[in-house]
């Protein structure tokens, strides 16, 4: 043995089985490999893996949103109330829950979901996209200890909810205008399409700058 320690070691088994030229210790094989199979992906399987991402953010979003749509709609209403027009300054709902009632009242359950179909259009692309984007730029500044540097965060989530502005503005105007058009009992009856084009192109994103 070559210690006088009566131990074996590293260099005993050098002369007992010596590495061939260009052969690599087992610990650093095992660093090297989840490199090179990083390298080694294929376009395709980074495609899949968007598309998981996508499929699950969108399925995530969905199903959010209509959990809690019926909210959204008493907020909606509470925000943009008006007055009711039996006295001067009275408001139509005195507060949530009673605005929940009468939308309960003479509108039915299905009432809670008005404008819901523009809402699952939106939300699911939104939730998908900015989760999507988010992960794209997180995975271009992972380093290889597997941290990401705080501004490449920052940069990240500002990528992430700005690209799915485009997209959902003029989805959510159409949503509001139809959560507040069953206030309305007279006149003719509000659609998605009689939205679009009563504000136009450009009507739909009325408010975008706010979101940037």
């Amino acid at each position: 043995l070559h210690s006088h320690s009566g131990r074996l070691n590293h260099t005993d088994i050098e002369r007992v089985a010596p590495l061939e030229e260009g052969a690599m210790p087992y610990h650093l094989a095992e660093t090297q490999r989840p490199h090179a199979h990083e390298t080694s992906r294929s376009v395709w399987l980074q495609a899949a893996e968007s598309a998981y991402r996508f499929t699950l953010g969108s399925i995530a979003g969905a199903t959010g949103a209509t959990a809690v749509y019926p909210i959204d709609l008493v907020k909606t209403r509470m925000q943009n109330q008006r007055s009711s027009g039996s006295f001067v300054g009275e408001l139509m709902y005195k507060n949530s829950f009673d605005c929940a009632k009468k939308v309960l009242r003479y509108e039915g359950f299905f009432g809670f979901y008005r404008g819901l179909l523009p809402q699952l259009i939106g939300v699911a692309p939104e939730k998908a996209i900015k989760l999507t984007v988010n992960d794209f730029v997180r995975d271009k500044f992972t380093t290889q200890d597997n941290t990401i540097p705080l501004l490449a965060e920052i940069l990240a989530g500002g990528c992430a909810g700005a690209s799915q502005v485009i997209f959902t503005n003029p989805l959510e105007i159409v949503k509001i205008r139809l959560q507040v058009a069953g206030e309305i009992t007279t006149g003719p009856r509000v659609s998605a399409l009689s939205v679009v084009r009563d504000l136009g192109f450009l009507g739909l994103y009325k408010g975008a700058k706010a979101c940037f």
